[in-house]
């Protein structure tokens, strides 16, 4: 069935996930930053053939803009075996072994296919700002080490995926505290400008209390 929203995704995802972790492997999650993905669509555009009057249609090649530039890197993944889901901009890659060394290996091979892609179509993945998270039941266990284009690749305690932060223990608790704080920041704010004016003036409750 296809998918109809981020609600889609995140199920998808979870119930990969659910199902590595139940076969004791370790996942690991790697959420690709992407950069310039407008310039990358031309040439994606002249790639399937577009006839040139659509080409010329704003609304015909924004539309679902996204999918269309992606839509040769997830076929690559998908030969390589890798477990991708994409949504707007967002890409997460998924990677599950029993030994954080054969899953470093694989992330790293898919991550140099992704890089080389990303140079065929002129769409910059930024590694400093690509992070990765591993999720294991395992108590013991060494982290897998990354790189792209020569930088090391973040391993963070919580990723930040279709508008809603998970943490290692796949839990929404980072996100509701941030949702949270956002939320009494706002209302702080709100009375303070409405400070001065907030409630009845003292002349409204002297006539009020007053014979």
């Amino acid at each position: 069935m296809p998918q109809r929203g981020t609600e889609d995704v995140l199920y998808d995802l979870m119930t990969y996930i659910y199902k590595e972790l139940n076969l004791k492997k370790i996942v690991l999650m790697v959420s690709l930053d992407t950069e310039g993905a407008f310039w990358a669509l031309k040439a994606q555009l002249l790639a399937c053939n577009c006839p040139v009057n659509l080409y010329g249609m704003e609304k015909g090649y924004l539309r679902d803009r996204e999918n269309i530039i992606l839509d040769s890197l997830l076929r690559e993944l998908g030969v390589l075996g890798v477990y991708v889901q994409a949504f707007a901009d967002d890409v997460v890659l998924m990677f599950s072994r029993q030994s954080a060394s054969s899953i470093g290996e694989e992330a790293n091979h898919a991550l140099a296919r992704v890089r080389c892609w990303g140079i065929r179509n002129k769409l910059r993945f930024a590694p400093s700002k690509t992070n990765s998270m591993v999720l294991t039941k395992m108590l013991k266990y060494d982290d897998p080490v990354m790189h792209m284009n020569g930088e090391q690749i973040n391993l963070v305690g919580e990723i930040h995926l279709l508008g809603l932060t998970i943490d290692r223990k796949l839990t929404i608790i980072p996100h509701v505290a941030k949702a949270c704080k956002k939320a009494t920041n706002i209302y702080k704010g709100l009375a303070r400008a409405a400070k001065a004016t907030w409630g009845l003036s003292p002349e409204v409750v002297r006539t009020i209390i007053l014979p």
